[in-house]
């Protein structure tokens, strides 16, 4: 069964996604809601510098974490680091600041798309 949906922007498709991933990684909502805008700007740095290793060792630098907690409701830059902290424990970021690949959708132009094959015994 494939079933398509029609969302607003790429925020909303990556936070459905890790919403749908819940199960896999326990991240509260708040840390589901950085990770979205980590994952956004990781996506940005990807696009610029076309290359994985580059927009990891940039994307968390101090203007993109000033646009980020920007977005987050003007949070503060210690809330962010605990934050990235707490991220780091629960294998969201990786050595380097590489975000987890389970974790992280690869858009295919305006799509992401998800296979789950469930496996059961008989």
């Amino acid at each position: 069964m494939i079933i398509n949906l029609s969302l607003k922007s790429k925020r909303e498709a990556i936070s459905l996604w890790l919403s749908l991933l819940s199960r896999f990684h326990k991240l509260t909502d708040k840390e589901m809601e950085v990770t979205v805008e980590i994952i956004l700007t990781y996506y940005e740095y990807l696009e610029k510098y076309k290359s994985r290793e580059a927009a990891c060792k940039l994307y968390l630098e101090k203007d993109s974490r000033v646009a980020i907690r920007k977005t987050l409701g003007n949070m503060t830059q210690q809330v962010l680091n605990n934050y990235i902290t707490i991220l780091k424990k629960k294998k969201v970021l990786e050595e380097g600041f590489a975000i987890n690949k389970a974790l992280l959708p690869e858009p295919d132009g305006n799509k992401v798309s998800l296979t789950i094959n469930l496996l059961y015994e008989q």
